[in-house]
């Protein structure tokens, strides 16, 4: 809204000003402003910004249209992490543009009127949509000079507290939202980043409904590679499918700058599509860190959206290893819709208000003394879906210390291992089914405890 509005203002002075030179300037030799320094003069400019490459119209007509659209794409897509720097040099840029892209529509050239001289040398004459151009670069170069090789993002985000979240704590409810963690989430508070309907408050304060959260702050730090062991099972020029460890968290987030699976793509692959999200890049779907498994990555923006189409429609399946507390007999399914846990929520559980649905289908593999391994296909995809269905039925994953049953095995890492995709390449329309190897960690506790 910023960048419109500002833009908007910066085009009706470069305007009104261009009407003023020639209403009174257009047939006058020059308006002395400073001796020597600065005077008025109008001339039509046929050529570039300053008068230059005289007489190539058609091409400048392409060249505005390629910024303001580059500036415009870039700007919908990370409005909500640019610092108010770019956001004021697009604006200028934006606004300088299109000002003179008007008079190039509307005269078939450009009016200028401006001419500054410089130790007894003239100085190219030009308008106030060159100014903005040339203020607006600089801006630019400085953010760029300040910030050379960091990612310098402000996040900025504007939530409203529905019944749900009535009565939790605004650092907490904040907690799981964002990807700070709490202490800085209390920091950026006091600092005043944080607001409640435009007021400041404690981390503390107890939500009402409708109550309206301004979150800004810097996001600042570096996304570099790193060298992270995990398996590729398979590999194209547009996408791969590899295998993530359990315990690596997948993206940067609250306490996770570095060590990710995306620091360990950014070391192992060439190419990455980021079309999204700058954390984030070839990440198409996430595995929870303690379940390990096959991921599938985008290397080119075309594979990813595709991707993602592919994972919305249910036209990818994937099966889990999962290995649950008690005997099951028969194959079964769940059908029961997933939403927050209104008592905590971190958690999940089948509830039917403010929830979505949920399809599992589950194969019993063999059954052992007091837990059996199963084969698990996902029709849909919720979050925890496998682990608050196996939970349902009274059958939770071992070592799921979140829905399970603690310290019966006395182990602490959940036994969930995604094992299986099938999909048609989004690219060649080839079957693929990527199969992944049984879990050593799985063996193990097989080993020990039937």
């Amino acid at each position: 809204m910023f960048v419109a509005i500002f833009s908007i203002i910066l085009i009706i002075i470069d305007q009104f000003t261009k009407f003023l030179a020639a209403s009174y300037l257009a047939n006058e030799d020059s308006v002395v402003l400073i001796d020597n320094f600065l005077r008025l003069y109008y001339i039509e400019n046929r050529g570039a910004a300053f008068g230059i490459l005289q007489g190539f119209r058609f091409l400048f007509a392409v060249i505005t249209v390629a910024v303001l659209i580059i500036l415009i794409v870039f700007l919908i897509k990370n409005y909500n992490k640019v610092p108010f720097i770019y956001l004021l040099s697009f604006s200028l840029l934006i606004g300088g543009t299109i000002g003179n892209f008007i008079d190039r529509v509307r005269l078939h050239y450009v009016i200028d009127f401006i001419s500054m001289r410089f130790f007894g040398y003239d100085f190219a004459i030009f308008n106030f949509a060159d100014v903005f151009i040339v203020v607006g670069t600089i801006l630019i170069s400085i953010g760029i000079l300040l910030h050379d090789n960091k990612r310098w993002f402000m996040y900025k985000n504007t939530f409203n507290v529905d019944k749900e979240s009535v009565g939790l704590r605004l650092d907490k409810f904040l907690e799981e939202i964002l990807e700070i963690n709490r202490s800085q989430i209390k920091k950026n508070i006091v600092d005043g980043n944080i607001l409640l309907n435009n007021n400041k408050v404690k981390a503390g304060y107890n939500l009402k409904l409708d109550d309206e959260i301004t979150v800004e702050y810097e996001d600042d730090f570096s996304l570099s590679p790193e060298k992270i062991d995990f398996d590729v099972l398979y590999e194209d020029d547009y996408l791969a499918v590899i295998s993530k460890p359990q315990d690596l968290v997948v993206h940067p987030g609250a306490g996770n700058k570095s060590g990710t699976l995306v620091n360990g793509l950014l070391y192992k692959f060439k190419e990455l599509s980021n079309p999204i999200d700058n954390d984030r890049p070839g990440i198409v779907h996430r595995l929870d860190k303690d379940t390990s498994g096959l991921m599938l990555i985008a290397k080119k923006d075309e594979a990813y959206y595709k991707l993602v189409e592919m994972f919305k429609n249910r036209q990818i399946d994937k099966h889990y290893l999962a290995i649950c507390h008690g005997n099951i007999y028969e194959d079964f399914d769940v059908k029961a819709p997933i939403g927050r846990d209104p008592n905590n929520r971190i958690k999940m559980r089948v509830i039917d208000e403010n929830s979505k649905e949920a399809y599992t289908s589950f194969k019993v593999l063999k059954n052992f003394d007091k837990f059996s391994l199963l084969d698990v296909h996902l029709h849909t995809g919720r979050t925890h879906q496998i682990r608050v269905h196996l939970a349902y039925v009274n059958h939770p994953v071992v070592g799921d210390e979140v829905y399970g049953i603690k310290n019966k095995f006395k182990i602490s890492k959940q036994l969930l291992h995604a094992y299986k995709l099938k999909f048609n390449h989004p690219i060649s329309g080839e079957e693929l089914e990527i199969i992944d190897k049984f879990p050593v960690r799985f063996e193990d506790f097989i080993n020990k405890f039937s």
